[in-house]
């Protein structure tokens, strides 16, 4: 028997489940201590196709609002996907696309020399290979479409 094609979907409420259940096991294992301290109520929401992103942050007695939008995407050829930074915001006001770059730069930095991970411009890109090496994540065939509807995201491998 043979699959030529898959689609794999993964519900909005899943991902904000998991994005919930990574920030606390990152804190409770120490990766990245200190940088997490005061980061509260991780959740993701679905606006005009792209996802956005959001996070408070305690600043003093304050708790702080960021948030990111980013267009997934497959890449044209199958062999990764693309993840467009839109903009981001603090709070209100700090952001933009302006923001978006300078993140972007920091980024860059941060994955230089990294297998399968390169950033051009506002996307980041992920290699076939780079997704292969997450767990329980091997893809094989050719990532044919990545869609965000208002519930779920869909991954069209094949």
């Amino acid at each position: 028997m043979q699959i030529h094609q898959l689609a794999l979907s993964v519900t909005i409420n899943e991902l904000r489940d998991g994005l919930r259940a990574g920030l606390e096991k990152a804190k409770a294992s120490g990766q990245g201590a200190g940088q997490l301290d005061g980061f509260t109520d991780p959740d993701v929401k679905v606006k005009d196709g792209a996802l956005v992103f959001s996070v408070k942050k305690k600043m003093g007695f304050i708790p702080v609002a960021l948030s990111a939008s980013v267009t997934p995407k497959a890449l044209s050829d199958g062999q990764g996907i693309t993840l467009t930074l839109n903009k981001v915001n603090a709070a209100g006001i700090l952001g933009g696309a302006t923001a978006a770059g300078a993140l972007m730069q920091q980024l860059a930095a941060a994955v230089a020399g990294r297998p399968g991970l390169s950033v051009v411009g506002n996307d980041l890109v992920i290699t076939k290979d780079a997704l292969a090496a997450l767990p329980n994540f091997a893809i094989t065939g050719a990532i044919k479409a990545l869609d965000v509807f208002s519930d779920q995201i869909a991954l069209t491998i094949g």
